[in-house]
């Protein structure tokens, strides 16, 4: 189990290839990560909750969370073994500021900061990370997955993330 910020180079001041938390993970054999998470998002208010986009994932945050996990998806590769990655964010806005920093304003003239949502559970196994459910940018919602299941239906598996090579992340929506 983690937070949100455990996935980040530790107080920003640790290498940024170290994956403190991800290496973690493949030293204890970790078949299951829960990750409880305040990620913020770098969205303006009326773009989070626009109707045609709150329903949408963040993409870029969610492939952010998977490079943060790039030494567990190496290792299974190499290993065969499957591990669960349940990434639990708040969405929404909220008024006030986090660390002096807010996403803008409310109607009212509030400042507000905005969360990420997309909460989702991955399954990384072979090299390859799929995904079983996503909620929206700013979908509340309780998300009940069965991991018998391969994965979310819609979902292809050939979009890569991240423009270095191996591994290659799968997340393409249909």
């Amino acid at each position: 189990m983690g937070i949100c910020m455990d996935i980040n180079p530790y107080k920003f001041e640790a290498e940024w290839g170290a994956y403190e938390f991800a290496t973690h993970c493949v030293s204890k054999g970790t078949g299951l990560v829960v990750l409880s998470m305040a990620w913020l998002t770098r969205l303006e208010p009326a773009e989070l909750v626009g109707e045609s986009v709150k329903d949408r994932p963040d993409m870029e945050t969610l492939a952010y969370w998977i490079e943060r996990f790039r030494p567990v998806v190496e290792a299974e590769r190499a290993s065969g073994l499957e591990v669960i990655v349940v990434l639990a964010n708040r969405c929404g806005l909220e008024p006030g500021s986090v660390a002096g920093v807010s996403r803008g304003v409310d109607e009212e003239g509030e400042e507000v900061i905005g969360y990420a949502g997309s909460s989702c559970v991955l399954n990384i196994k072979d090299g390859q990370v799929k995904l079983y459910d996503i909620l929206g940018r700013a979908e509340e919602s309780v998300l009940v997955v069965d991991t018998d299941q391969v994965s979310l239906p819609g979902w292809n598996g050939r979009t890569v993330l991240t423009g270095r090579q191996p591994p290659k992340y799968v997340l393409a929506r249909r």
